[in-house]
């Protein structure tokens, strides 16, 4: 009998040994990704790509648009009310959405629907955008001027050899 009670005791020390080194690993994988994640940066080259197609955007708009890039449900809500709602004009749609609980910078959007329709159907982007955005402002900014003096070197260019 004081065998069997030492072979179950055994037995349950295994599985219980067993099972807190599975957890303790899983836990440890986890973290792993987690720190990568946050430790998650992008080169110059990536926010260069990111940024070029609304890196031109007036300074409000921009602005609206990098953080709204950080709550990406609320653009493709916002998204798919502006599709059921396209009869409206732009005062209607402001007027309509003052209600909702949408962050402002998304509910700023919603008059610019090529803009709104682009956040939406590229989440990925999206994401990538706010993360950017929330993982270094000043970065960001930065990169965006940078992207807007090369906008103006052809431009120079043309007038000095005129």
């Amino acid at each position: 009998m004081m065998k069997n009670i030492l072979r179950v005791f055994s037995f349950v020390c295994a599985i219980t040994t067993y099972a807190f080194a599975s957890f303790t690993a899983f836990a440890q994988d986890d973290q792993a990704q987690q720190v990568q994640v946050e430790e998650r940066t992008f080169t110059e080259a990536e926010l260069a790509q990111m940024l070029a197609p609304i890196a031109l955007y007036p300074d409000s708009l921009l602005t609206h648009i990098l953080i709204a890039a950080t709550y990406p449900i609320e653009i493709v809500e916002a998204q798919r009310w502006l599709l059921k709602n396209d009869k409206l004009n732009s005062t209607q749609l402001v007027k309509a959405i003052e209600t909702f609980e949408w962050d402002a910078s998304v509910k700023a959007l919603v008059p610019f629907e090529r803009i709104l329709n682009r956040l939406s159907e590229d989440l990925r982007w999206t994401q990538q955008l706010g993360d950017a955005f929330l993982e270094n402002e000043e970065r960001l900014l930065i990169s965006i001027q940078s992207l807007r003096e090369q906008a103006k070197l052809p431009e120079i260019l043309i007038k000095w050899r005129t």
